[in-house]
């Protein structure tokens, strides 16, 4: 629940998660580690649901057997060469033409973030349970995996 602490009083437009508890909430909204990701607060009451479902457990999701490290098979995934490229501007001048498009056509070959969060989508209206169903549970992690690939260079396989 929500306190009122009179330091924060003068931010605006921002989100302010607390440092007390077990789990950080960020991680308990979808494996949330603050990098960028977007939250979309709810005002109206009308939307907010009346009960309070526990969150997923998104720790250890890369001892999962439905991914491959990118890394093992493709020693230069999408992150790191943007960096490399970024880093060293020399290194753009050495680069093949082969070589700077190679990390982007695996980015795009690779990426399953997009049929995942359908996948999640039509489990979640095909089952009884809706979003609490097995598959969509294991689509959840599937999905947290892949909104990750570019920078971990893990990808999901879709069973």
């Amino acid at each position: 629940s929500a306190c009122a602490i009179d330091a924060l009083h003068d931010l605006r437009d921002v989100i302010v998660f607390s440092q007390q508890g077990e789990r950080p909430l960020p991680d308990m909204m979808g494996g949330g580690d603050l990098d960028g990701d977007l939250y979309f607060v709810i005002w109206d009451q009308n939307l907010i649901p009346n009960y309070q479902a526990p969150p997923i457990e998104f720790i250890a999701l890369h001892k999962q057997s439905n991914y491959v490290d990118s890394n093992e098979e493709e020693p230069e995934h999408f992150m790191n060469e943007v960096k490399n490229l970024d880093d060293d501007d020399e290194l753009v001048a050495d680069m093949d033409l082969a070589k700077r498009v190679k990390p982007f056509v695996n980015f795009i070959r690779y990426d399953q973030l997009g049929r995942v969060a359908n996948l999640h989508l039509a489990w979640a209206d095909f089952s009884k349970d809706g979003v609490f169903s097995q598959e969509c549970e294991s689509l959840a992690k599937l999905h947290s995996i892949a909104a990750d690939f570019p920078k971990s260079g893990k990808r999901v396989v879709i069973p």
